[in-house]
């Protein structure tokens, strides 16, 4: 039987909970590349991502899901675009209850450039009860402002069913594009 894979990746800041996600839904014990996290000052979490968090996901039918997730820490920025080539699909995961969000998506706009336009991507919005309501509106402005048009989900990245929701949308958004170019 041919396997036929699909990869999706997962990017945010140190804490945002990518871990967790690829954790909550892969089949298998995922592969961490967790080190030693030596800035307490952006997240008092113990260890962090060095290289890239990997977990797979069996869809059926010989197709799997490998999900990848991006090192939070800026120092590792050059990783993010090198971990998304060949991603069908991106999912940005904003951890509502740092400062300023908002600044965290825009670092993460400017390293990953053109791949912005050319995959598609959901905006996951996470760590909900940091925050009175999920700034959906707000996302949504910024969003439009760079002219791109992404589902906004909250989410709580704990819930195994959350971040199937969020597969699944990146999946469906990767199936529509295929559509559109036939």
């Amino acid at each position: 039987m041919n396997v036929r894979e699909h990869k999706i990746v997962i990017t945010g800041t140190m804490g945002a909970g990518k871990t967790t996600a690829i954790r909550q839904i892969s089949d298998h014990p995922p592969l961490l590349t967790d080190v030693a996290n030596t800035r307490r000052d952006e997240s008092d979490k113990a260890t962090t991502t060095a290289a890239f968090d990997f977990g797979e996901l069996d869809l059926g039918d010989g197709e799997v899901l490998r999900i990848y997730g991006t090192p939070g820490q800026e120092r590792f920025d050059f990783m993010w675009p090198i971990v998304a080539r060949g991603a069908l699909g991106i999912v940005f995961l904003l951890d509502l209850s740092r400062e300023d969000p908002v600044a965290d998506l825009e670092r993460y706009f400017s390293a990953f450039g053109k791949q912005l336009g050319e995959t598609p991507s959901v905006l996951a919005l996470n760590k909900l009860d940091a925050v009175e309501a999920a700034p959906v509106a707000l996302f949504q402005q910024y969003l439009e402002g760079r002219g791109l048009s992404w589902p906004i989900i909250p989410t709580d990245v704990r819930e195994r069913e959350h971040v199937l929701d969020l597969m699944e949308v990146v999946l469906s958004l990767n199936e529509s594009l295929l559509t559109e170019e036939s």
